[in-house]
């Protein structure tokens, strides 16, 4: 085998693997360039040391440094810098630099032999003799002590990074070397005697290789364990992120599920339009309603459903509400089925405005067509007109919450969304699902109330199941609550399970502003009061000491949605019991009196004659 050949496997064999390491290490995209570099570097400084110096060691006192270990080390160390000069440039570029870093080692390399044979002028030098003392066991030799180098490198330097991860990468990197050097030493030992000179020598040399190859192992081995690390961290954020969506769809499906019972039972039918008039989500009552299928959905533009005598006036009304208009409205016309049947409808509409893509428009629909006429009986035009304005501002109320579900939806299925975002949309999420669930229930309770229900009720018994429900609030913050229901206790013609929710609302406002007091009470009494004009009526006032109502905002508290504490209360509870008591025929008022706050409810008296009665002032 020729010379030449020899070298070449020596080249590939001594650091041809150790830099493919290195080129990994990089991440380039061009590790095959720097693998190129890296053996021809190698292989032009092994074949100046061998075809310059025709000698098999070259002795330093008592040490024996053998040529071809020199060689060895040397190839490394010009691959190695190859690599990190011509790092990321160009390929004619990297040629250039190739030529120059290489002349200027070759001519250091020649200022160094010209000091050598100053020191020792017996040094045969400039023969055109190649190095031909290398043979096939020395081949192997050398390819199995580097492999055993890389690997007692690799695996100390990583125990070392997983063990102590506080240890100096320059401490790694020499305890790796000494490892190696102690292997190397055992290989040697099978070769050499210890008292063969040129044992030391290429014990010394193997060290200053196994130091390079640490040094450069180090940094990839670093990179390695880091990416490592980062791959298990995503691995475990993934996992959090798929039970999150697991958990959220199965919350989803839930609150959906929860969310479409309320909204058949109240609503009727809830339509989302986009900002041509079309239907883009519809609720199954909706399809009920109007006989429509879902197949027909994408299709339906919503002048579809107005008659024709109704339709100039409900599209003018829309189209100012698309345009400009962001306050609540209340439309009725009569609607068309889709087999052409006429319909008494009652829409409440509402702009969706925050994001480009949920441009349009809320629409809550209500069929009056068997009812109206009994809803026309039991409340006059004025009651009507305020209920539809509550009702209308409720649906506007709940545009907010709807369009931030659909927004957190979106968001909470990206697996990329950071932990700290992640929970701070479920928290989010949560405040839109209690809002949308209570204004659901302001709109439940705006419903007329079922006249089959109504009876004759003592008010002790719609006031004490309200305390009972409340009983541990009031225990917890230590609010001394009496009451005095009046011998005998009044009696109201109403229903009794829509007033109960009255007083609920009631007490449970009284209790949260008494426990701002530091002596809390609420008081409950009940009576009958007779007017100017000789009318009774029955009164029940649910006080509080609390710091009451400021004059300002005393006119405002039955207005939807104010509330001095939005972070506690939706602003419907007070707008929903004065409807609720109007509704039954009652009044409702709300006055500062002694310290004290009080909400009086009043209904006319039953025609009773009892024993003894309670006369309030």
């Amino acid at each position: 085998m020729s010379t030449t050949l020899r070298l070449l496997l020596l080249a590939l064999q001594a650091y041809g693997i150790f830099f493919a390491l290195i080129g990994a290490h990089r991440l380039r995209r061009r590790v095959g360039l720097d693998l190129f570099f890296v053996l021809i570097g190698g292989v032009v400084v092994y074949m100046w040391w061998v075809t310059r110096l025709d000698i098999d060691a070259i002795s330093v006192g008592s040490l024996r440094l053998p040529v071809s270990s020199a060689a060895y080390f040397s190839a490394i160390f010009s691959g190695l810098l190859l690599v990190y000069v011509v790092d990321g440039l160009k390929l004619a570029r990297r040629l250039i630099v190739s030529v120059v870093t290489l002349t200027g080692f070759l001519l250091f390399l020649e200022i160094l032999t010209y000091s050598m044979l100053a020191v020792s002028p017996q040094l045969p030098y400039a023969l055109p003799e190649p190095f031909t003392t290398l043979y096939w066991k020395e081949t192997i030799w050398l390819s199995l002590s580097l492999l055993l180098d890389m690997l007692v490198v690799v695996i100390v330097y990583q125990t070392l990074l997983n063990r102590l991860p506080r240890l100096s990468q320059t401490a790694r990197i020499f305890l790796s070397m000494a490892a190696a050097l102690v292997a190397d030493a055992i290989v040697v030992t099978t070769f050499s005697e210890y008292d063969n000179p040129a044992f030391w020598g290429t014990l010394l040399s193997r060290a200053a290789t196994e130091l390079v190859m640490a040094a450069a192992l180090a940094p990839f081995l670093g990179w390695y364990s880091a990416r490592e690390a980062d791959a298990r961290e995503s691995v475990y954020r993934s996992l959090d992120i798929f039970r999150s969506v697991d958990e959220l769809s199965r919350s989803l499906h839930f609150t959906k599920t929860k969310y479409d019972a309320l909204i058949e039972r109240t609503l009727d039918a809830v339509v989302l339009l986009d900002s041509k008039g079309f239907v883009r989500e519809a609720n199954r009552r909706f399809l009920e309603l109007t006989g429509y299928g879902l197949a027909d959905l994408r299709e339906l533009h919503y002048t579809t459903l107005i008659a024709s005598s109704d339709r100039p006036r409900v599209m003018s009304q829309v189209t100012v509400k698309m345009e400009r208009d962001d306050t609540p409205s209340e439309v009725r016309f009569t609607g068309l089925t889709k087999q052409g049947q006429p319909r008494k409808w009652r829409v409440n509409l509402a702009r969706l405005t925050d994001e480009a893509d949920l441009k349009g428009m809320l629409a809550v629909f209500r069929d009056e067509t068997e009812n109206i006429a009994t809803e026309i009986k039991m409340r006059d035009a004025a009651n009507l007109a305020a209920v539809g304005d509550l009702r209308a501002k409720i649906v506007e109320g709940l545009v907010p919450p709807v369009e931030r579900l659909l927004r957190i939806a979106d968001s909470l299925g990206d697996p990329a969304l950071p932990p700290d975002k992640r929970a701070a949309m479920q928290r989010e999420r949560d405040v839109a699902r209690e809002a949308i669930e209570s204004l659901f229930d302001a709109l439940d309770g705006l419903e007329p109330p079922d006249e089959a229900e109504r009876a004759s009720a003592p008010v002790r018994d719609l006031v004490e199941p309200a305390l009972a429900i409340l009983a541990d609030r009031i225990r917890r913050d230590g609010i001394a609550v009496t009451s005095d229901y009046g011998a005998p206790s009044p009696r109201v013609d109403c229903v009794p399970s829509r007033l109960s929710q009255v007083f609920i609302h009631l007490l449970d406002n009284a209790t949260h502003w008494a426990r701002k007091s530091s002596a809390p009470a609420v008081e409950v009494r009940a009576g009958y009061k007779t007017l100017p004009d000789g009318r009774r009526r029955a009164e029940v006032r649910v006080r509080d000491n609390g710091p009451g109502i400021p004059e300002a905002d005393r006119q405002r508290v039955y207005d939807p949605f104010f509330t001095s504490e939005p972070d506690h209360h939706s602003g419907l509870g007070l707008a929903f019991c004065r409807h609720v008591v109007l509704e039954l025929g009652g009044e409702l008022v709300h006055r500062r009196n002694d310290g004290w706050t009080e909400a009086i409810v009043s209904f006319p008296a039953e025609p009773l004659t009892p024993v003894v009665e309670t006369v309030l002032e």
